[in-house]
C-alpha cells in the first residue's frame, strides 16, 4: 500500500482506489500525489513504496520506515485511526472528517474472532453475518459498521463523524452486547439520527466512488421508496379533503369495514397498485413504533403541513397583490362551537379576482369590538398590514353593518380605504325570507306546503303512493321540505308543488278513500285535499313559484365569481321591475290556475252571523218586550 504522507485531505484528492485480492494476500494501493500551490493531480512515481497486507485478511502492515504520517490528531496519525476506530477522539475536526469521508476506515471483519465474551454465563461472540442486512429481495453489506480489535466493540463510523453528540453505544463507547447485536443494529440503521448522518455523508462526498457508495445508494433507495409512499398518501388526502369526507373510522386496522375513508381508499388503490400493496403488506398493522406513514397521527401531521403550505402560497399571492378585501361570517358548527370564518379577496397580476378561505376560529362573543380585535390579531399573525385592506363585506346584522359602532365602522377607522359593501346574496336572502313571512296569508300558505311534505314523508307507504302518481305523468320531482333560514329551499318546495299539483291531489284522494289507512290519516288527507282544492291556494302557488324562481335565478347570478358592483345594481333593478309587473299580472295567474283541478270560484269568507243568545237579564232590559206579572 503506497501512501503519500504529505497529502492534505482538504486541499487534495485521492485517485482511484484499487483493491486486488488473491488466496494468499490482498493489496490496497492508494495512489496520491500532492502539489501544494496550486492543488493538482499528478501521476505517482513508480519508485514509491507499497505497504503489503499481511497473510491475515484485511490486516494492513504499516511497519515500513519510509512512511511519514504527518497528518495527525494529537500524537496519533490518521493511519492509526484507519485500523482502530476505538481510539478515535471524542472531538472531531473538519480535517479528520474530510479524510475519513474519502477513506472509509477498515471494517476489521477478519479480526472478529477475538470478540468472544462471557455474557450471563455463556460465551458469545460477534458473527460475520452481523455485517450484512438481509431484506426480502436483497442482501447488502453494512459498510458503516466497524469493529475495533483493540476495544473489542462495534462502532458506526458515519455517526461518529457526523453526530458526535449521539450518546448511543454505537457512536460513543462502542457496542459489545453480542446477545442482542442484530436487533440493536436494525434499530440503529433505521433511526432518524443514523439516516441524517448518512445524508450528511452523501452531501459531503463530492466525487463518485471516493466513498462507500453502498451507504449512499441504500439511503437514496429508501428515500425514493418513502417518497413514492407519500405521493400515494397525499393523493388520498387531497381526494378526501376536496369532497369534505371524514378521514378515520372506529379503528385503524387494515381490511376492517370500520377503518374509515382514508385507509379504505388506500386498500382500494392497492388492488391495482403493486407498490402500495407491498407496502401495506410489509408495514401495515404493525402497531405503534413502526413507521408506515398511514397512522392517524402521521396523516394529521401531513394534513397540517399541507395546510401550512397552501396558506403560505395564498399569503404570498396576497402580498404580491398588496391590497385585499375582508369577508367574515360566523356560524355554529355541529358541536355548537361558534366559528368565525375568514375569506380574503384580492386581484392578481393578470386582473383575475380571487377569494381565498383562510381559516376557522372559535369565538366567544359577537360584539363589534371583540370581532375587530380578533380580526386585527389574525392579520398581524399573517403579517398582513390592515392599512392595505381596501374593502369589507359582511351580512346585514347590526353588529357587523352598524354605521357608527358596527364592525365595518371600526375597521374603517383602522383602514380609511376599507369601503363596506354588504353581501348582495345575503341581502337578497333576507328579502326572500321576509317576503315569505310578510303577511298572514303567505304564512298560512307555506304552512300548507310544509304540512304536505310532512304528511307524505312520515310514511313510506304514503310516499310510495305519491311517487306512483308523479311518475305516471313522467314528472321526476318530489315534494321538498322548507328551510327556516334559506328561502331557496322555499323556492324548491313551492316549485315541486307547482309542477305536481294535480298529482298531489290525486294521491291525497287515494289515501283519504283507503279504508286500510288509519282514521286520523284519512281525515288529514281529506283536509289537505280540501285546502288544495281552493282556488286561492292554486293561484297562490302560481304567484309564489313565479316570484321565488326569479329570485333564485338572481341569487345564482349574484354568486358568480366574475360579477362586479355595476352588474349587481342592474340585476337588482331588473328584479324590482319584475316584482312590479307581477303585481299587475293577476289575470294571467288566474287564467293559468285553470290547469289545476281546483274550484272555479273563490271561497266566500263572509258568513252570516248566528243570532246572539240572550240571557234573562237581557230580556228584562229589552224595552220591546213587556211581560205581565203573571207571566
Amino acid at each position: 500500500m503506497v501512501i503519500n504522507p504529505e497529502v492534505n485531505p482538504i486541499e487534495n484528492d485521492i485517485d482511484d482506489t484499487c483493491i486486488s485480492e488473491s488466496n494468499n494476500q490482498s493489496e490496497l494501493i492508494l495512489n496520491t500525489t500532492v502539489e501544494r500551490s496550486p492543488p493538482t493531480l499528478t501521476p505517482i512515481d513508480s519508485s514509491e513504496k507499497e505497504f503489503k497486507v499481511n497473510d491475515k485478511k484485511d490486516e494492513l502492515d504499516f511497519s515500513s520506515s519510509e512512511v511519514d504520517c504527518s497528518e495527525t490528531v494529537g500524537k496519533k496519525s490518521y493511519v492509526e485511526y484507519f485500523n482502530n476506530i476505538g481510539i478515535w477522539p471524542d472531538v472531531i475536526d473538519d480535517n479528520f472528517r474530510e479524510y475519513f469521508i474519502m477513506n472509509p476506515p477498515n471494517q476489521n471483519i477478519c479480526k472478529i474472532g477475538s470478540s468472544s465474551k462471557l455474557i450471563s454465563g455463556v460465551w458469545r461472540k460477534l458473527n460475520e453475518s452481523s455485517f450484512f442486512c438481509v431484506k426480502k429481495n436483497n442482501t447488502y453489506k453494512r459498510e458503516w459498521l466497524i469493529y475495533s480489535d483493540e476495544v473489542k466493540k462495534l462502532f458506526c463510523y458515519v455517526c461518529k463523524l457526523f453526530n458526535p453528540s449521539d450518546k448511543t453505544q454505537l457512536c460513543r463507547g462502542g457496542f459489545d452486547d453480542w446477545t442482542h447485536v442484530n436487533r440493536r443494529l436494525n434499530e440503529h440503521e433505521n433511526s432518524c439520527a443514523h439516516r441524517k448522518s448518512v445524508c450528511n455523508l452523501s452531501n459531503r462526498s463530492a466525487i463518485l466512488k471516493r466513498i462507500d457508495m453502498e451507504i449512499v445508494l441504500q439511503y437514496k433507495k429508501e428515500t425514493a421508496y418513502w417518497n413514492n409512499v407519500l405521493r400515494r398518501i397525499i393523493a388520498a388526502i387531497k381526494f378526501i379533503s376536496i369532497r369534505g369526507l371524514s378521514f378515520f373510522g372506529d379503528n385503524e386496522n387494515l381490511n376492517s369495514l370500520h377503518n374509515g375513508n382514508f385507509l379504505g381508499i388506500l386498500e382500494l388503490i392497492s388492488l391495482f397498485d403493486p407498490f402500495l400493496a407491498n407496502h401495506i403488506s410489509d408495514y401495515g398493522n404493525k402497531g405503534s413504533g413502526h413507521t408506515n406513514y398511514i397512522s392517524s397521527f402521521t396523516v394529521r401531521e401531513i394534513i397540517s403541513l399541507m395546510a401550512s403550505t397552501v396558506l403560505e402560497k395564498i399569503l404570498s399571492d396576497i402580498r404580491k397583490a398588496k391590497y385585499f378585501g375582508l369577508i367574515v361570517d360566523s356560524t355554529p358548527d355541529i358541536t355548537h362551537n361558534d366559528q368565525l370564518s375568514y375569506v380574503l379577496r384580492y386581484v392578481d397580476e393578470k386582473g383575475d379576482i380571487h377569494e381565498r378561505f383562510i381559516k376557522f376560529e372559535n369565538i366567544h362573543g359577537h360584539t363589534s369590538a371583540y370581532l375587530t380585535l380578533t380580526i386585527s390579531t389574525l392579520l398581524e399573525e399573517l403579517k398582513l398590514d390592515m392599512k392595505n385592506c381596501v374593502g369589507q363585506s359582511y351580512d346585514n346584522a347590526s353588529n357587523m353593518s352598524g354605521k357608527y359602532s358596527g364592525l365595518q365602522a371600526r375597521i374603517k377607522e383602522l383602514s380609511p380605504k376599507a369601503e363596506y359593501v354588504p353581501c348582495a346574496t345575503h341581502s337578497l336572502n333576507l328579502v326572500g325570507v321576509n317576503a315569505v313571512e310578510s303577511c298572514t296569508t303567505a304564512a298560512i300558505y307555506f304552512g300548507i306546503v310544509q304540512a304536505l311534505y310532512v304528511f307524505f314523508s312520515s310514511s313510506t307507504s304514503r310516499w310510495d303512493i305519491l311517487k306512483k302518481h308523479l311518475l305516471s305523468k313522467q314528472k321526476n320531482i318530489l315534494l321538498k321540505s322548507r328551510s327556516q333560514t334559506r328561502w331557496s329551499a322555499d323556492a324548491n318546495s313551492v316549485k315541486a308543488l307547482y309542477l305536481g299539483y294535480n298529482e298531489v291531489m290525486l294521491a291525497l284522494t287515494e289515501i283519504g278513500e283507503d279504508n286500510n289507512q288509519k282514521i286520523g290519516v284519512q281525515f288529514e288527507a281529506k283536509e289537505l285535499h280540501k285546502k288544495l282544492k281552493k282556488k286561492e291556494v292554486g293561484i297562490t302557488t302560481i304567484v309564489w313559484n313565479t316570484i321565488l324562481q326569479r329570485i333564485n335565478n338572481t341569487s345564482i347570478d349574484l354568486q358568480k365569481s366574475t360579477i362586479n358592483l355595476s352588474v349587481i345594481v342592474s340585476v337588482y333593478e331588473s328584479l324590482i321591475a319584475f316584482i312590479h309587473d307581477v303585481r299587475n299580472s293577476f289575470d294571467n295567474f288566474e287564467l293559468e290556475s285553470k290547469n289545476f283541478n281546483i274550484n272555479s270560484e273563490f271561497c266566500d269568507k263572509r258568513k252570516k252571523q248566528p243570532p246572539k243568545s240572550r240571557m234573562l237579564d237581557d230580556i228584562a232590559n229589552n224595552p220591546g218586550v213587556n211581560l205581565s206579572k203573571k207571566q
